[in-house]
């Protein structure tokens, strides 16, 4: 994945800013569509804290993501093999980790989203039952 500079991101229209952003939200494009509108963003934490605050919300204040969750469980998916990081350098001169989805963790990430269906249904067949 190819570091884009924070100043390219505000400046892009919504598609290209959604497009921008396609690694990082793939499954999810409208958390992208949702931050386009509250640019410019002055820093990286300041996006992150969006992504999160746009979770948080979407999900009806049910989902929460953490500050100190996000990056710990970025190395455990690494070193699963689920992710490739790489360090890149910014326009500023700043150090950062760029993450993008690996093809095993492509195929994780079915397994896992076909394992939340079949428990999402076990648990609604048991709801309704009661």
């Amino acid at each position: 994945m190819s570091q884009i500079p924070l100043a390219d991101l505000n400046a892009a229209d919504k598609a290209g800013f959604v497009a921008a952003l396609a690694n990082v939200v793939e499954y999810s494009p409208w958390i992208a569509e949702k931050l386009a509108g509250q640019r410019p963003f002055t820093g990286i934490n300041q996006l992150h804290t969006a992504l999160m605050a746009a979770i948080h919300e979407v999900s009806r204040e049910v989902l929460r993501v953490e500050e100190g969750s996000l990056y710990p469980a970025l190395h455990r998916m690494e070193e699963a093999g689920w992710v490739r990081a790489e360090w890149t350098t910014n326009d500023t001169g700043r150090r950062a980790r760029s993450y993008d989805l690996t093809a095993a963790g492509r195929k994780q990430l079915a397994a896992e989203e076909s394992r939340w269906q079949a428990v999402t249904a076990a648990v609604n067949r048991v709801l309704r039952t009661v």
